[in-house]
């Protein structure tokens, strides 16, 4: 496929390639890295289930590491959207741009809460909320838990910025963002929750204490 995909573009189509992010990304690794981005051909890798998001599957077809595989290839640009809207936008981005792309995507349902028809600026990150005690960054479907976590109150409560590093516009404006049980959900997002405090890690087993040999 990947193969394909190159030739494809030396005909001077804009080839679009997709599977989950697991397989797409590691089992063909040596040609996206050989094929694709040494010499810098015009395909773009759309890797789907990324991350933990889906669960049911097991670890074989979840993956971690996928941003950094692709972030250390030459030519190679990343672009992981937030939301449905941002994911549409980031698509057309991505044909736009010369070059090799990855376009990282995940799975189960999230909200829908960047505004619909925005220009997806490769390069630039988006500030999404002000604030003056903490900066909280976030790409792709923990965009959303980060604006959560933003607007939780602590002790003492924070005043937190958050950004988005999707690539994304750098502008700075405030829309209204709507609550989760509101807001229409497509697409997927990691299903996971936000917090100030941490679980402690497990403590070792304290060493048995032994009484002293006898004496003869």
């Amino acid at each position: 496929m990947v193969g394909i995909a190159a030739g494809l573009s030396l005909c001077g189509k804009v080839p679009f390639i997709g599977g989950f992010a697991e397989f797409v990304t590691g089992r063909v690794y040596d040609q996206i890295r050989q094929v694709v981005c040494y010499s810098n051909k015009n395909v773009k890798i759309c890797g789907s289930h990324a991350g933990i998001s889906l669960g049911e599957d097991g670890a074989t077809h979840q993956t971690m590491e996928d941003i950094a595989l692709m972030k250390v290839l030459p030519n190679m640009t990343v672009l992981v959207p937030a939301d449905f809207n941002q994911a549409k936008a980031a698509t057309l981005a991505a044909a736009e741009h010369v070059g090799p792309v990855y376009l990282r995507l995940g799975r189960s349902k999230m909200p829908c809460f960047l505004p619909e028809g925005e220009k997806f600026e490769i390069g630039k990150a988006q500030l999404l909320s002000e604030g003056t005690d903490v900066t909280l960054f976030a790409c792709g479907h923990l965009v959303w838990e980060a604006l959560q976590a933003a607007e939780t109150p602590r002790r003492p409560a924070p005043s937190s910025p958050a950004r988005s590093t999707s690539s994304t516009a750098a502008s700075a404006t405030a829309w209204p963002r709507p609550s989760p049980s509101t807001a229409p959900h497509r697409w997927s997002t990691w299903p996971w929750t936000t917090s100030s405090a941490r679980a402690a890690p497990p403590t070792r087993c304290s060493p048995t204490t032994t009484s002293a040999p006898p004496t003869s």
